[in-house]
């Protein structure tokens, strides 16, 4: 027998199903966008060729979002609950890594006796063949293993508890931790990049080549930010205050670099950093400059829109 009904005639059991059902149809579209993006693709073993145009696959997500904001809404309205995620995206990803190299060893030269036999060139080649995929693998699955905000209780621990808005962070990352909500710790570790900073960060938003790097070289009076008519800025530039005129550019596997600031276009710039390829994580200038004197930093931001699309991520974060 139906447990009792809601006010919108549903009981428990209408809902699980309601619930069920869009996980399904969620499901379905999380393939048909993963079909899509597949196509293009740079991937050798591509299940569908690619006879999509940009304006289509635009259309097609710009639906499916709203698909999902109608079932969303929906289930707000039957009071359904949303299933809680089974994991954390990093924890997942290094799991299928790891089966990665298991996989691998699908390529020993013992195993593919089994399908004739091998020349001592072939099992050489092998061996060298499963050496580099390994070694690959190895360094992602290192990269993933870090995880990230691993680092926040000694943070907190360094800032101490001298402000309630520290004491709260520390108590808001002991739940997180306890709990395994693993999805706040990029905001976390976001949150006490600020706190660690005593500086006041202005920054500036714009849609793509609306001048915005122009108008902060104009502001400093110099020209150390690149500039162009097609989208320039891949990474966001934070500007403040030093003795002498320099970039500090952080990675996300390689050692940190300090360079001249002639060598910036090189990592801050869609042109000579399509796609942010050399993993830049962050992007520090600086200037003996007056108007950055007062603790004041600019941050230079890829545009809304902008090619650069893990920049323009992050500019929305």
């Amino acid at each position: 027998m139906n447990r009792e009904t809601n006010a919108h005639g549903f009981s428990e059991h209408h809902q699980r199903h309601v619930r069920t059902t869009f996980q399904y149809i969620d499901k379905l579209l999380g393939e048909a966008e993963h079909i899509m993006v597949d196509a293009g693709s740079p991937s050798p073993f591509r299940r569908h060729a690619d006879d999509t145009t940009p304006v289509q696959r635009k259309v097609a997500h710009d639906y499916i979002a709203r698909i999902r904001d109608a079932m969303r809404r929906v289930m707000e309205e039957l009071n359904i609950p949303p299933p809680a995620p089974h994991s954390g995206a990093i924890w997942a990803a290094a799991i299928n890594s790891m089966y990665c190299s298991i996989s691998l060893n699908e390529l020993t030269p013992e195993r593919m006796q089994a399908y004739g036999p091998l020349s001592p060139e072939a099992a050489e080649r092998l061996d060298s063949i499963r050496a580099e995929l390994d070694g690959l693998i190895a360094k992602l699955r290192a990269y993933l293993g870090r995880g990230a905000g691993d680092d926040l209780p000694q943070r907190f621990q360094r800032l101490g508890k001298t402000t309630d808005e520290i004491r709260l962070l520390s108590e808001i990352e002991r739940v997180v931790t306890a709990h395994g909500l693993v999805e706040f710790r990029s905001a976390l570790t976001t949150l006490l990049d600020r706190m660690e900073s005593a500086a006041f960060e202005v920054g500036v938003f714009g849609r793509v080549s609306s001048g915005k790097s122009s108008l902060l070289n104009y502001i400093l009076r110099t020209d150390v930010l690149p500039v162009g008519v097609t989208p320039v800025t891949a990474i966001p530039t934070r500007i403040s205050h030093g003795p002498a005129p320099e970039a500090g550019i952080e990675f996300a596997e390689a050692q940190p670099q300090i360079i001249p600031l002639s060598d910036l276009p090189e990592f801050a710039t869609e042109q000579k950093n399509p796609g942010n390829r050399k993993h830049v994580t962050r992007i520090f200038v600086k200037l003996p400059s007056d108007r950055l004197a007062e603790g004041i930093t600019f941050v230079d931001t890829p545009g809304l829109g902008s090619l650069a699309v893990a920049g323009a991520e992050e500019t929305i974060a």
